[in-house]
């Protein structure tokens, strides 16, 4: 995902930086890449899972760009990966062997894994939402 703004990273920076307090996010700036988050429990949010926008500031003609993307506040994609890989281990050595409960097992499990993505995707919605609007609305009229 990438932003444009009129303005440069500094300017951009203060900007974001005053505008956060009101709209209860959280700022860290690393060199010129920023993380985002937003503090559910100030905000009245029912969502319990944490979402981070991870973006770098770069600098162009007409003012500067961020580049990033949404980030889970754990290692999600990495827990997913290693359960799925378990799983096909699992479900070719139950094909191998010819057991059949184990192969409905593996599929059980592989859809209750799908049914948790799909779950925790659903409640990070409102919060992604919540930062995307905040990153759009950081123009200088």
């Amino acid at each position: 995902m990438k932003i444009e703004y009129n303005t440069d990273k500094e300017s951009l920076f203060n900007v974001m930086l005053n505008k956060a307090k009101k709209n209860n996010i959280v700022i860290k700036k690393i060199g010129n890449s920023i993380e985002m988050t937003l503090l559910l429990e100030k905000a009245n949010r029912t969502e319990t899972v944490p979402i981070i926008f991870k973006g770098k500031i770069v600098d162009d003609e007409k003012g500067c760009k961020i580049k990033g993307g949404f980030t889970f506040a754990f290692y999600l994609y990495v827990l997913i990966i290693a359960a799925l890989c378990f799983i096909v281990v699992r479900f070719s050595w139950s094909v191998y062997e010819m057991q059949t409960d184990n192969m409905i097992l593996c599929g059980i499990s592989a859809a209750v894994l799908m049914i948790a993505v799909i779950v925790v995707v659903k409640k990070t919605s409102e919060s992604r939402k919540v930062i995307m609007d905040f990153l759009n609305d950081l123009d200088i009229k």
